[in-house]
């Protein structure tokens, strides 16, 4: 089911979610564009459509601290500055950073797959 049509869209876009939750977007991007490019020219999918897909799924750095230097900048920071005490923790990122992550994969989906992708001539 992930590796044709919609299927490989939804695919790429959880893997490369996934993945940059454990390393830079760039690094992923760099890591995923040379093979799920070539996915998508043998799967017969726009490649236009699965690059912007994995492009805007290695943004969704939520869920980890280290997902990206902003998330470790606000729990590096966040500490209160009279008493010292520890304003977040792991487990907020994670609490807060899933439902994020998980609604902005439905609206990426909702928008690749019943999008404007459809009116475009190459798709």
């Amino acid at each position: 089911m992930l590796t044709q049509g919609d299927g490989l869209v939804i695919g790429v876009s959880l893997l490369a979610g996934t993945l940059t939750n454990f390393m830079s977007d760039g690094a992923t991007l760099a890591a995923l564009g040379p093979i799920v490019l070539p996915m998508a020219s043998l799967a017969e999918v726009s490649v236009w459509k699965v690059g912007l897909v994995t492009s805007f799924s290695a943004a969704f750095a939520n869920i980890l601290v280290i997902g990206t230097p902003n998330n470790a900048i606000c729990f590096g920071m966040g500490k209160d500055p009279e008493t010292g005490e520890r304003l977040l923790n792991v487990m907020d990122f994670v609490i807060f950073g899933l439902p994020i992550t998980l609604l902005a994969w439905l609206i990426l989906w909702l928008w690749t797959i019943h999008g404007y992708w459809h009116f475009l001539p190459w798709k």
